[in-house]
């Protein structure tokens, strides 16, 4: 057989494959119980289901959904809930392949479990799409008993109108019960308001926020009943607020700005009027003579025992004689408790040396 022929029965095979592919590629309209979803597959319209469970592989668009009973969603594909959830027992696995994008509420009156590996965003509506138009006003959750345990990519970038109620706040919790678990990456974006806790703690209301690894950036506004900073890393330029009043957790780390923009300000709103940062990394980075990170606390502030404070140049910037830098500001800032020893700072040369100056509201480096 010549070459020629061998291309072309290559090229004819290739064409049959991708024409079955074709052919046996559905949509379905809506979804009203248990379903498998292919790779080529696209479900559009309503879900509304009791007692049954969705794989999914394709792709699901769906306009709004009603969960009744135990509802399973397995997700290796991409879904977009256009419209808001219902749901009386919802499961929410999402694969490492997988994207599911929010774009109006959950309303979970029974228990609801998120597990994340995958990518899920919170957002505005996109295009022609429903769901929450920017500048309006609609909240992301409304769970009972609910946990979202995050392992992935968790990104809230919904912005909605700060005149409207809870200051267009997106993590709305009233009369609920939600731990949300991260060991992966969970982003608060710039103009986003995510505070679970924004209503009073009772009995039967109590958001709960515990990092274990990963990284939480906040570029926006977040907040919770409880923060529980077991380890990982806080970055971002926006708003924590409600900040724990005791921090003794040596695998945690703040580290203000981000990759993107490493040179900005975290403001940290502690839930007491005070904060006491006893172990764990303050990390800083100085770019230029006017360029460096910083943390803003807006109450006391106390660095004691066996907390470090590490600083970086970058860009190969070496600063001069007399360049200071303000690393952290507070109403009060104490260090007469801090192991100077746990200062770590860049080396310069010879005949310069860094001095750690407080005032008692400004923490600054100088080289003298």
């Amino acid at each position: 057989m010549t070459s020629f022929n061998k291309r072309a029965r290559i090229l004819v095979s290739v064409g049959l494959i991708l024409f079955f592919k074709v052919v046996n590629a559905q949509v379905i309209q809506g979804i009203s119980g248990s379903v498998d979803i292919h790779p080529d597959d696209t479900a559009i319209g309503a879900i509304h289901v009791g007692r049954a469970t969705i794989n999914n592989q394709g792709l699901i668009k769906a306009e709004y959904s009603v969960l009744q009973g135990n509802v399973t969603l397995n997700n290796s594909g991409n879904v977009f809930f256009e419209g808001g959830i219902t749901a009386g027992g919802l499961n929410i696995n999402n694969s490492a392949s997988g994207l599911i994008v929010f774009t109006d509420y959950i309303d979970g009156y029974q228990t609801t479990n998120i597990e994340n590996v995958g990518t899920i965003v919170v957002a505005n509506a996109v295009g022609n799409d429903s769901g929450s138009t920017s500048g309006s006003w609609t909240p992301f959750t409304y769970m009972y008993q609910g946990l979202i345990h995050n392992a992935g990519s968790f990104l809230i970038k919904r912005v909605n109108n700060p005149q409207s109620y809870g200051g267009g706040n997106v993590c709305e919790q009233a009369s609920r019960i939600l731990t949300f678990r991260n060991d992966g990456f969970f982003e608060v974006g710039s103009g986003s308001k995510c505070d679970f806790g924004l209503h009073t703690k009772t009995q039967y209301l109590k958001a709960t926020y515990v990092q274990t690894a990963g990284e939480t950036r906040v570029n926006g506004e977040f907040g919770a009943h409880i923060l529980d900073f077991q380890g990982g890393v806080l970055t971002g330029s926006g708003k924590v607020v409600r900040f724990p009043e005791q921090l003794w957790n040596p695998g945690f780390t703040i580290s203000p700005g981000n990759s993107k923009a490493p040179y900005n300000q975290l403001t940290l709103v502690p839930e007491s009027g005070y904060f006491v940062f006893g172990e764990g990394s303050l990390d800083f980075e100085i770019g230029s003579t006017n360029s460096n990170s910083k943390i803003r606390i807006l109450g006391e502030a106390y660095i004691v025992g066996s907390a470090v404070i590490n600083v970086k140049l970058k860009n190969g910037f070496m600063p001069s004689v007399g360049n200071s830098f303000v690393i952290v500001t507070a109403n009060y800032l104490g260090t007469d408790d801090f192991n100077q020893s746990n200062l770590r700072l860049p080396k310069l040369p010879a005949n310069r040396q860094w001095r750690l100056d407080n005032d008692g509201t400004n923490l600054k480096l100088t080289v003298i």
